[in-house]
């Protein structure tokens, strides 16, 4: 009898597995009408889990966004269970509404709300286990037109909105979510939506600190492109067009105004309105090539990041204010200390990094400095031109940091720009010494973050690093080059010292080539 029992419950075991295996199937593929057939008969099984995530088919139907699978699906669930269905949660405490606001379908979150009637209000304020509502998830994953229609269902209840703008589990603001999402068409809507989103802190960082450590989100610090990549990221349309809710090219708000700048004149708007459909019709044609359209997607990431970080330049103008000092005093030549005839243990030991490789809390201008955004720098030295002059917590100012980054785009912009007021800041910035006893030409001569360069042989690399070097050396005092740091090394033996092994690599004998190869 026991063993009639456990074979019975095994094949209960193996139809239920494969109902799930192929329901999971199914509604990866929106096969309605199969889905329809497999669950007819089989009612209970709707409300059983799909994948190891405790999904069910209704997570999957409302992940995908699809409205004709859950209209399918709800068809069978009975009235009296309709609430149950829409607040059921998977592993990590997501509902159907978590699901559907990760993707631009917005019928599909609007077939959930309308299915709540009554309860509407209580499944838009529904968290998962971070403490996120769908709102705040729709900022993290989903799209701006998403996140618009959710925001304007939870204004509907008074008050309710800023509850959805901070995730409970650790006070995370939705705007900084959705920058570091790289959301940033939403992060812009948000901003308008709040603006005092901008100065929200988390640990203490701005939305702004963020961005700025975003080095792939802005073209001058994503590296260099080839040739013909580059040329076609200046040819793409940018401001001209953009893509509608139906991923085509239509005319922008700038392209529009253009037109409107236009004489009023028959002849020539006719001529402004065939040149800019004419111009989307060849970027929509070329966009056919895979390659086209993923140029195209950098360069809006390009443009939207910079924007955003318009917003949000002119919203944080108290964190370059810290004041800290950095030292002018040159140290010249010191004995080092000896014990009994011998180097003493704090002089040897101090023959290692320099202290300032201890994470601080930075600006976003020296952040921005070091992952060589230069279009933050460029954002933030233009409207407040004095933030040139701000010193961190180590006493390094901008010309440090970016030398010792090697951020050379950033160095030849703050060099280039000082000059315009006769030299004077240049000059300032030139003679900072941080609190190692560094100097610019000290970290220039340092290669912690040095990263190869763009040179191929050991050789040509150090002749490279020789060259910023003596570069850097031009923009210092004479007297600068003998100071000693609080190691006490010049910046020359430090710059010794620091590429001993590249140098070693150089000198070794180049291997002759095989003789296929000759």
């Amino acid at each position: 009898m026991t063993k009639e029992i456990n074979l019975a419950c095994i094949r209960s075991d193996l139809e239920n597995f494969e109902v799930m295996k192929v329901s999971y199937e199914l509604a990866l593929r929106n096969e309605c009408e199969s889905i329809k057939t497999l669950y007819q008969t089989k009612r209970c099984a709707l409300f059983h889990t799909i994948t190891p995530c405790e999904d069910t088919v209704f997570h999957i139907a409302a992940y995908l966004g699809s409205t004709e699978l859950l209209y399918v699906l709800f068809e069978m669930v009975p009235m009296s269970r309709t609430w149950e269905v829409l607040t059921m949660k998977n592993m990590h405490g997501n509902t159907l509404l978590h699901e559907a606001a990760t993707n631009d379908k917005v019928d599909a979150a609007k077939f959930l709300i309308e299915k709540a009637h009554g309860e509407r209000v209580t499944m838009l304020m529904e968290q998962n286990q971070l403490g996120e509502t769908p709102l705040y998830r729709a900022a993290a994953f989903g799209t701006k037109e998403i996140v618009e229609y959710l925001a304007n269902e939870v204004e509907k209840e008074e008050g309710a909105l800023q509850t959805n703008f901070t995730r409970s589990s650790d006070n995370l603001s939705i705007l900084h979510i959705a920058i570091m999402n790289e959301q940033f068409e939403t992060a812009r809507w948000l901003l308008d939506k709040d603006p005092d989103l901008a100065m929200k802190e988390n640990y203490e960082k701005t939305c702004l600190h963020v961005l700025a450590t975003m080095s792939t989100a802005f073209k001058s610090s994503s590296g260099k492109m080839s040739g013909f990549k580059e040329i076609m990221y200046g040819m793409i349309p940018g401001d001209l067009v953009h893509r509608d809710k139906t991923d085509q090219y239509v005319p922008s708000q700038s392209c529009e105004d253009m037109k409107d700048h236009q004489p009023k004149t028959s002849l020539s708007m006719h001529c402004c309105c065939f040149f800019i459909h004419f111009w989307i019709r060849f970027w929509m044609f070329l966009e056919e090539w895979d390659y086209i359209k993923e140029i195209r997607k950098t360069k809006r990431k390009h443009e939207l990041a910079g924007k955003l970080a318009d917003s949000l330049v002119k919203n944080d103008s108290s964190s370059w204010r810290k004041r800290h000092e950095h030292n002018t005093n040159i140290c010249l030549p010191r004995e080092k200390e000896t014990v009994g005839g011998k180097e003493s243990e704090a002089s040897s030991q101090t023959e290692g990094i320099a202290t300032t490789m201890v994470p601080q809390l930075e600006t976003p201008l020296i952040i921005a400095a070091s992952t060589g955004i230069l279009e933050i720098v460029k954002k933030i030295h233009k409207e407040y031109p004095q933030a040139l002059e701000h010193v961190n917590e180590n006493g390094q100012n901008i010309l440090h940091v970016a030398i010792l980054h090697r951020q050379y785009d950033v160095f030849e912009h703050v060099k280039n720009e000082s000059e315009k007021d006769r030299g004077v800041v240049k000059r300032r910035l030139v003679l900072g010494i941080d609190n190692d006893g560094d100097t610019i030409l000290h970290k220039a001569a340092r290669s912690e973050y040095y990263s190869g360069g763009t040179k191929s042989t050991a050789a040509l690399k150090l002749q490279e690093e020789l060259k910023w070097f003596q570069k850097v050396e031009k923009m210092v005092p004479a007297h600068y080059t003998i100071h000693r740091n609080k190691k006490n090394k010049t910046a020359k033996e430090l710059f010794k010292d620091q590429h001993k092994d590249q140098l070693k690599d150089a000198q070794e004998p180049v291997s002759p080539a095989p003789p296929w190869q000759s």
